[in-house]
């Protein structure tokens, strides 16, 4: 996936002690009424690394795609907002 390869090559989650753990499209689900469905996007999930013995946190971002862009544009729209700060303040923080 494109975006998981800029992600990656970016070295950005490294830089705030965090390690990338999966990109993955969402899609519409068969069989699942649509209100039980998030929208069609893509799920980017990392983690802090914390010292021994700590809790590692875990974070997410659901992003949305549309039809009326081309792809690589929307890559470098998902890449700049991911990008631009520090990922721990601006992805949901996951409860696990």
């Amino acid at each position: 996936m494109r975006l998981e390869q800029t992600l990656a090559g970016s070295g950005w989650f490294e830089q705030w002690g965090c390690v990338l753990t999966g990109v993955w499209p969402r899609r519409e689900e068969p069989d699942v009424p649509e209100e039980l469905t998030s929208p069609e996007g893509v799920d980017v999930e990392f983690h802090h690394v914390q010292a021994p013995g700590e809790r590692a946190c875990s974070y997410a971002y659901e992003l949305f795609v549309t039809h009326d862009q081309p792809l690589e544009e929307q890559v470098r729209q998902l890449a700049a907002r991911i990008l631009a700060d520090d990922p721990r303040k601006t992805a949901e923080l996951q409860e696990g």
